[in-house]
C-alpha cells in the first residue's frame, strides 16, 4: 500500500499522497509517520481527486479494501472499519 517512488507530476511539481501509520514507538523508535502511497496507487487516488470525485477504493491483492474520502481526507478499511489519516502533498522541485 504504500512506500514507492512518486509519480505524479502536476504543474507544481510532484504530488504525492500519503497515509498516516501509527507504529508504537517502543518497536521502531518512530510513532507516527506519514508514508507514501507505492506509484499505481498515488496516480489512482490522484486521477480521481483532479476529476473530482468525492472518493476512491483501492483494492489490495491479499488484503482488503480500502476507501478514501476526499472531504475528511480518511482512508477507511471496508472490512474493519480502521481509518487512517491521509494529505495531498505536492513537492516543489
Amino acid at each position: 500500500m504504500v512506500s514507492g517512488p512518486p509519480v505524479t507530476v502536476s504543474a507544481t511539481g510532484i504530488v504525492l499522497w500519503q497515509a498516516l501509520i501509527f507504529e508504537p514507538a517502543e518497536s521502531s523508535g518512530l510513532g507516527p509517520t506519514w508514508a507514501d502511497y507505492k506509484g499505481v496507487y498515488n496516480n489512482m487516488i490522484e486521477s480521481a481527486y483532479s476529476q473530482g470525485a468525492s472518493q476512491v477504493s483501492l483494492e489490495w491483492d491479499d488484503a482488503a479494501d480500502w476507501i478514501i474520502t476526499f472531504q475528511d481526507m480518511m482512508q477507511t478499511n471496508e472490512s474493519t472499519g480502521l481509518q487512517r489519516a491521509v494529505r495531498r502533498v505536492i513537492v516543489i522541485s
